[in-house]
């Protein structure tokens, strides 16, 4: 026998509340997925550029204060030097380019093309291509710097 004040909800609509419930939870769930991937490969991507101009920007501030690149033309190995000084140095075998000399901190480990020019015409003119190649991005940069001529 019902009552007439009788309050409450039945099974039916329980399960209709815990499916519409599970719906809106998944598509969350998704949601946040998707999007904890994405920064995931952002932050990956930040990482290889954040690398890649910090060697570019220390290169460009050192050969602007006419410090030169030597190559090891038996290794391939290159050397940034100013005075006797050492700054950058390219491990061609290991593809890394360390601070300082070969036992110096590791800038990069991942260099997958590292390349310097000297323009022809122009011997105060140096072309350089710094290539960094890691699981999670690619960055290429190319820069030329011109000597002081003064």
């Amino acid at each position: 026998m019902k009552m007439a004040n009788e309050r409450g909800i039945t099974l039916v609509e329980l399960l209709v509340v815990i499916t519409i419930m599970g719906v809106i939870t998944a598509a969350v769930t998704g949601l946040v997925s998707y999007s904890l991937k994405t920064e995931k490969v952002v932050s990956g991507q930040n990482d290889v550029q954040r690398e890649a101009r910090f060697i570019m920007e220390h290169m460009t501030e050192k050969m602007r204060d006419t410090a030169y690149w030597f190559e090891d033309t038996g290794t391939g190995n290159w050397t940034l030097e100013k005075d006797g000084t050492v700054f950058l140095t390219y491990v061609n075998s290991d593809k890394k380019i360390t601070l300082g000399e070969q036992t110096g901190s590791v800038l990069s480990d991942s260099v997958t093309k590292f390349e310097v020019k000297e323009n022809e015409a122009d011997r105060n003119e140096v072309d350089v291509i710094l290539e960094i190649t890691k699981p999670n991005g690619k960055i290429k940069l190319e820069s030329t710097i011109i000597y002081s001529r003064f």
